[in-house]
């Protein structure tokens, strides 16, 4: 992929050397700044392939820093006291059974807790990853996290190359940036998302293989 890429690459500014210079040919013909047209043309060209660069970082940034992150409503002990006795009675397996749809996954974590993988559509081409802990039985969303990340392929869970998975400069922009500045975002009480989906699993007892 990479070396059909670097041709692409090769092919698009051979093409477009060889009509900037057409261009300046003909201007230089027909006109007396023909500088100006060659200017122009190598712009277009230019922003042909970069000019969604600056809207994309922009959009990229604000969401990451309005909309992403990990939001914890009830944990795994706050159930328990909540619905006395259903613990108990739960069953979890290291492997869960899960569906598919066009629109994300769903895991059954055990008898009550869902785990709900969804992607949202966002202006230009991002997406939002909505992952939800859900109480199956009462709709509640227990735990809810949201990344944001680019539509590099058409639906994201597969499908045809899209235009933009050729921008290779695109790539940093494919998840939000976690640091030191922002970690708090994304953990709660020092706990991952991960680490929740562990816990819910687990409120139970494991099931006889």
């Amino acid at each position: 992929m990479g070396i059909l890429l670097m041709g692409m690459a090769l092919a698009y500014i051979a093409v477009n050397a060889v009509i900037i210079a057409l261009i300046g040919w003909v201007a230089s013909r027909f006109t007396d700044k023909p500088r100006r047209w060659v200017i122009g043309a190598t712009l277009v060209s230019i922003l042909i392939v970069f000019g969604d660069w600056l809207p994309i970082w922009a959009t990229h940034h604000y969401y990451c820093a309005t909309r992403a992150g990990l939001s914890v409503y009830k944990m795994p002990e706050e159930w328990k006291k909540a619905h006395p006795g259903v613990a108990e009675k739960l069953t979890w397996r290291d492997l869960s059974k899960s569906v598919d749809d066009d629109n994300g996954s769903i895991y059954f974590l055990n008898q009550r807790i869902l785990w709900e993988i969804r992607y949202v559509k966002l202006p230009l081409i991002h997406w939002m990853k909505r992952q939800r802990l859900v109480d199956r039985k009462t709709g509640e969303t227990l735990v809810e996290k949201r990344d944001i990340s680019l539509r590099l392929r058409n639906g994201i869970l597969g499908g045809k190359m899209e235009f933009e998975s050729m921008k290779l400069w695109l790539q940093p922009y494919n998840q939000c940036p976690i640091d030191d500045s922002n970690r708090h975002k994304w953990l709660y009480q020092d706990k991952s998302f991960g680490q929740l989906i562990v816990e819910y699993k687990k409120i139970g007892r494991k099931a006889d293989e």
